[in-house]
């Protein structure tokens, strides 16, 4: 509020230091949002460093598995194959677990059920080998069989061809 100083000298001084008053109001405004930028920048560098780490460290881990596959081939696929049945095989007998009450007339009893599951668990995983490329019941005869190998020696039999066509040839050595 402006007061009624005595003379004009007294309104020069009220008005410096209203103006002095502003001038500083306007320059702690200016440092308090200077201030609200400066946190605003911080905040998004330390978010974008936590991006920018996630993101290295993902590619480190798939480059990981990409150079553990080329290294060992079809048991890492094998692996990943072991990792994913417990799932589909959950999803396969999901249906059966909504049942609340059942009854087979059946002459094949109530094995029909569970053959059923297991049918759908075959067709689930079928497509892995026409996707990879890897037959998965010779991968894991050669598997089982160069561990009996390795603990029994040379075992002279092979595996079985899948779908009827030959054989693989030779005595399985560890």
């Amino acid at each position: 509020m402006l007061a009624k100083p005595a003379g004009a000298r007294g309104y020069e001084a009220e008005a410096e230091r209203l103006a002095a008053i502003a001038a500083a109001e306007a320059a702690a405004e200016w440092a308090r949002r200077a201030a609200v930028a400066d946190a605003v920048r911080l905040e998004g560098d330390a978010e974008a460093a936590a991006i920018a780490a996630k993101g290295t460290a993902e590619a480190a881990a798939m480059q990981e598995r990409a150079d553990a596959f080329e290294r060992y081939g079809e048991a890492a696929t094998l692996q990943m194959l072991v990792e994913a049945l417990p799932q589909i095989v959950a999803k396969a007998a999901e249906p059966l677990g909504a049942i609340d009450k059942m009854t087979v007339i059946s002459t094949d009893g109530a094995t029909k059920p569970t053959r059923t599951v297991t049918d759908n668990v075959a067709q689930g995983v079928e497509p892995l080998g026409s996707t990879t490329g890897i037959d998965r019941n010779r991968m894991l005869c050669g598997l089982t069989a160069e561990k009996a190998a390795a603990r029994y020696g040379p075992l002279d039999r092979t595996c079985p061809s899948p779908r009827g066509g030959p054989a693989s040839e030779g005595p399985i050595s560890g």
